[in-house]
């Protein structure tokens, strides 16, 4: 076996020069808007929506069959309260708090923070 190495690929000639990328960009459809975007958006989900609206699930493709998720509770049983219970949570709990800070920084980017105090 041989050990690979990796040589450096040379760029294609043909796809470097300025003359390929100008006439690429004027052949190149424009851009599309957002404007545009959400005006064919606008007509599938209004299509969509003459489709299936009011259509039994029953009768929908099976892409858009509701998938059937099974009851939590019947998993086994949930004490849904059970947060009440947690010492730190208890009025006059002296030990240590987590608390969110934001940071500003310079360049005007947020940082959202947790500390323990």
């Amino acid at each position: 076996l041989k050990p690979f190495v990796a040589q450096e690929a040379q760029p294609d000639p043909a796809f470097t020069s300025s003359a390929f990328w100008m006439q690429a960009e004027e052949e190149a459809p424009d851009a599309v808007t957002a404007e545009e975007y959400a005006a064919v958006r606008r007509v599938v989900e209004d299509k969509l929506h003459q489709e299936f609206s009011k259509v039994p699930t029953r009768e929908l493709p099976s892409r858009m069959q509701p998938r059937g998720v099974p009851d939590i509770e019947s998993v086994s049983k949930v004490d849904w309260e059970d947060w009440t219970k947690w010492e730190w949570l208890q009025p006059g709990w002296k030990g240590p708090k987590m608390h969110s800070r934001c940071v500003i920084h310079p360049d005007t980017s947020a940082e959202v923070q947790s500390i323990w105090k």
